[in-house]
Parts: structure tokens; C-alpha cells; sequence
């Protein structure tokens, strides 16, 4: 980028800068957003200025890709995640389970016992010693964990406050396309000032599991704010895509739009300091979720896994 004048030098420098700090800095535990927020959090955008980035370049690169990872390009998100999620993009790869999210809790659920889940029962309240269900039945346990977001765990453990979250929404539209327009597993960001393209990814080019027979999957996210119905949106799309991919664009059959309107909990400074200091509630009872580590499904699996180690070490 530096040598095709896309990234100036000072530009370049500062992020390479802050590529080493943010390894560090997760490697040594100094950030580690699975713990109480620090006092010294602050937004994301904040941090980037103090550390001399030029407006220009924040809005070209870090508003576009963070924004899309955090659903939101003002960059409120507190510093302490961005870092974390900084260094984990600089260290590792972004993935794909084969056959779709819904992988990850079909892997964990199939080494439970016959009969361990009970799907589509609804919970009354969740305490030490048990669990009551919506038609009076009462599940006796020596530990609960209540694995739900912060406003669930609010209504279902007696006592337990958590600050109302505010939940950032997100907008899918997936098309079927004869070809990958990429042909490799890549994430294209909308830096279009003006587009309505938050990001742009073929999932086919990455595993199996995801398209049509003979086809490849697209799917976008379109940005934050973009007020288009959907059908006017799918158009939107499918017109900028056409100017990156060319004519091949206009054979894209829509397959479906989804909304997701509680896909993250917001993580600014503020609300993250409100967090849960740990998985125990009290003797027995246990709380995990995104809303207590970072909102992501890797801080999902990292909150899991707390209160799994919380239940064996109490139980040890």
C-alpha cells in the first residue's frame, strides 16, 4: 500500500508501530478485554488520534474494516478490544467452520448425553440449587450457569443488575453467483464514501457448506445507517459490486436479506465498566456470555469456557 501511494509514510510507520504494540501488549496480558475494564479505556477513534493517525487515513482504512467488525464506523468501541482484535487479525486467520456458523454449537451439543438438551423450553428464573421453568417445573442442580446475553441474565437471576445494553444491528443480503468474483479466500472493505457495501466476502472460496449446488455464495453486509428497503439495497449492492467486478455482477441472483437487529452489544468504556468482575454470581451460580468477555464468538467461547473453569475449580 505504501509503495502504491495508497498509505503515506507517516501513515505506515505508525501502524507498524502499533501492529508490534498491540502484540505485545495482548502477549504480556496488559489488554485483555476478558478482564474488568480498565480505568484508562477509551474509544477506539480517541486512541488513533492521540497516536498521531491522520484523519484521512482513519476514515480510508480503520472506520471501514473495524467498523464492519464492530458494527459501527464511529469507533466508539473501547480501545482495550480494538487492540485485542488488532493483534488477533496481525497473528492468525480469519475463518470459516465447514458448513456454517451453526457448526460450532452442533460440535459442542454432540458430545452431550441423549436427552441433555431440552430445545424450545422457556425459563421462569435461574438460582442457586436450580432452575424454574415457565410451566412451574423445577430443575434441581448443584451449579446453573445462565448463558445469555445481559438482558437475559438480568430477568432470569433474582437480584442481578446489569445496564441495559445497546445493540448494534446488521444487515445481510446473500447472492448466488455462477463464479466467485475473488477466487480466493479475501475480505473486500467498502472505503466508497458514498456506498452502501460494509463488506463483501465469498464464503465458498473459503469452505465447503455454503452454496448452491455448482455456485458460489456472496454475501455483504451492507453498512450501518444505509436507510434503503430491501429490495432497493440488493440493487444498491449488486450496481457498486458491478463497478469492482464488472458485467458478470448483473447474473448475481438474490438468495436471501437478513436482518439481524441484535447481532453486538455495544463495548464502549462506559458500558464495558458496568461488566460482571467474573462468572460467579454466588455460591453456585454462574453467568457467561459476549456481553462479559467482548462481543465476538471468540469472547462467547472465552466466557463459556470462565464459567466451566470456575464451576470445576468450585466443585474441586
Amino acid at each position: 500500500s505504501l509503495l502504491a501511494g495508497t498509505v503515506g509514510f507517516d501513515d505506515a510507520f505508525r501502524i507498524a508501530a502499533l501492529r508490534r504494540a498491540c502484540i505485545a501488549d495482548v502477549r504480556t496480558g496488559r489488554i485483555d478485554p476478558a478482564r474488568p475494564a480498565a480505568a484508562g479505556e477509551m474509544a477506539t477513534r480517541e486512541a488513533l488520534r492521540r497516536r498521531g493517525f491522520s484523519d484521512a487515513f482513519v476514515e480510508r482504512f480503520f472506520a471501514p474494516f473495524f467498523g464492519g467488525v464492530f458494527l459501527e464506523r464511529a469507533l466508539d468501541t473501547s480501545d482495550a478490544v480494538f487492540a485485542s482484535t488488532f493483534a488477533m487479525f496481525a497473528l492468525g486467520r480469519a475463518g470459516l467452520p465447514h458448513g456454517g456458523m451453526a457448526a460450532i454449537p452442533a460440535q459442542l451439543a454432540g458430545d452431550l448425553p441423549a436427552k441433555a438438551l431440552r430445545l424450545g423450553t422457556r425459563v421462569a428464573a435461574a438460582g442457586p440449587g436450580g432452575v424454574t421453568l415457565a410451566d412451574g417445573t423445577v430443575l434441581a442442580a448443584r451449579d446453573v450457569i445462565v448463558a445469555t446475553e445481559a438482558d437475559g441474565a438480568a430477568r432470569l437471576v433474582p437480584g442481578m443488575t446489569t445496564t441495559p445494553r445497546h445493540w448494534k444491528g446488521t444487515r445481510m443480503i446473500a447472492f448466488a453467483a455462477g463464479r466467485s468474483p475473488l477466487g480466493r479466500p479475501i475480505l473486500v472493505v467498502g472505503a466508497d464514501r458514498g456506498g452502501v457495501i460494509d463488506n463483501l466476502v465469498v464464503p465458498s472460496d473459503v469452505a465447503g457448506g455454503y452454496a448452491p449446488a455448482g455456485e458460489a455464495l456472496v454475501t455483504v453486509t451492507v453498512r450501518p445507517g444505509c436507510t434503503l428497503g430491501d429490495a432497493d439495497a440488493a440493487a444498491a449492492v449488486k450496481a457498486e459490486a458491478g463497478r469492482l467486478f464488472g458485467a458478470a455482477v448483473r447474473s448475481w441472483r438474490h438468495l436471501e436479506t437478513i436482518h439481524v437487529p441484535r447481532a453486538l452489544p455495544d463495548e464502549t468504556p462506559a458500558t464495558r465498566a458496568t461488566r460482571p468482575a467474573g462468572p460467579r454470581v454466588a455460591e453456585g451460580l454462574f453467568v457467561c456470555g459476549d456481553w462479559c468477555t467482548t462481543a465476538s464468538i471468540n469472547g462467547a467461547l472465552v466466557s463459556g469456557r470462565m464459567a466451566a473453569e470456575a464451576v470445576i475449580a468450585g466443585s474441586g
